[in-house]
């Protein structure tokens, strides 16, 4: 009888500790008294050399900057939430801001993205699947369709205007980029990929700031200078083997 009596503790015991392991909780106390207000910038950041320019007001307030470059003496700011290009002087006064949604041919449904030069302001429409090309004042000059194509991102020298795609397969293939003359003209493409990846890997891209176009590629880890005059790879640490990189040209 006392054998069977502790058997059905050990039973017991066994199953409470499962139970507790199961029902395991971790209770983490937090004092709201205890967190911190705010931290300076100049804790974290250098700021020597810096200035803040208050921005002149805009007859659209800006609700949600999702973009902003400089080119020359001037200041870029799109606004997602209200389809606005806004454009400052350096001192922060408004140049001129570009109020175009609509679906006429000088018009966008979506502003998608942007990219000046010394002498053109390009405006792309990646729902319309167009771009519209402005010259330094904002004024409109002409319209180009993209069909055919894709494009999530732009990006412009004076000689030539790229077509930044981050994962779809449009009729001209799977390319991360495609290169345009100024006249609208196309010439070449870089960078394939595997549609097979779908929207899952990282793709990020800016300017060199030498007049070129630095595009990263994961998951090969490997990054891009496209300019005018073709594409090769800086930093490549692929270890799936392979070629990761292969340069395709039009005749």
């Amino acid at each position: 009888m006392k054998k069977a009596f502790y058997f059905f503790a050990v039973l017991l015991l066994l199953s409470c500790h499962h139970a507790s392991q199961k029902g395991h909780t971790v209770s983490v106390r937090i004092d709201p008294d205890e967190a911190e207000n705010s931290i300076a910038a100049d804790e974290w950041q250098d700021t020597a050399g810096c200035a803040l320019i208050p921005l002149a007001d805009t007859e659209k307030p800006i609700t949600n900057a999702t973009r902003l470059k400089t080119h020359g003496d001037k200041i870029y700011i799109q606004d997602e939430e209200t389809h606005c290009l806004h454009v400052f002087h350096a001192d922060g006064t408004l140049d001129f801001s570009i109020d175009r949604r609509g679906k006429a041919g000088n018009e966008y449904l979506w502003l998608s993205d942007f990219h000046a030069t010394d002498e053109r302001l390009y405006l792309l429409d990646h729902i319309g699947q167009k771009i519209l090309e402005c010259d330094t004042l904002g004024r409109f000059i002409r319209k180009r369709d993209i069909d055919g194509y894709y494009a999530n991102g732009i990006f412009a020298t004076n000689k030539a205007l790229f077509l930044v795609n981050e994962g779809s397969t449009p009729e001209a293939g799977a390319f991360h980029v495609f290169q345009f003359d100024r006249e609208g003209a196309f010439r070449n493409k870089f960078i394939p990929f595997n549609p097979d990846r779908g929207f899952g890997s990282s793709k990020e891209y800016d300017t060199d700031g030498q007049g070129g176009l630095l595009f990263c590629q994961a998951p090969d880890d490997t990054v891009f200078l496209v300019t005018p005059e073709g594409c090769t790879p800086l930093v490549c640490t692929s270890t799936s083997g392979g070629t990761p990189f292969q340069r395709n040209t039009t005749t």
